[in-house]
């Protein structure tokens, strides 16, 4: 079995998440910059799309990259791609969640 204790006790980042949102023939794109502004790594980062007042989870949708680890100072640039139909009529949101997330 694998040891984690050091990945557990790296301390809680907060990211900083900027979305451009774009509703076009029938879809949603969204160009999102995840930005970690902290002195920690943000580790394995997840990217989902949720629902703006349901914050029920959207699928399918298209990533240019779900899972990531951004080191302090850097940025990840995320494009996604979904169906306005799957949305149930609600705006989508991104979320970002990672191991060490507030």
């Amino acid at each position: 079995m694998a040891k984690t204790k050091a990945i557990r006790d790296v301390p809680a980042v907060t990211p900083e998440l900027k979305t451009k949102y774009i509703r076009q023939n029938g879809n949603w794109y969204l160009i999102s910059t995840i930005s970690n502004n902290s002195e920690y790594p943000l580790l394995l980062a997840r990217i989902k799309i949720v629902g703006e007042k349901s914050h029920r989870r959207i699928l399918p949708v298209l990533y240019s990259d779900n899972y990531l680890t951004i080191i302090p100072g850097e940025d990840a640039i995320i494009k996604m791609e979904l169906k306005d139909a799957d949305t149930r009529g609600e705006k989508p949101v991104v979320a970002v969640e990672a191991l060490n997330s507030k």
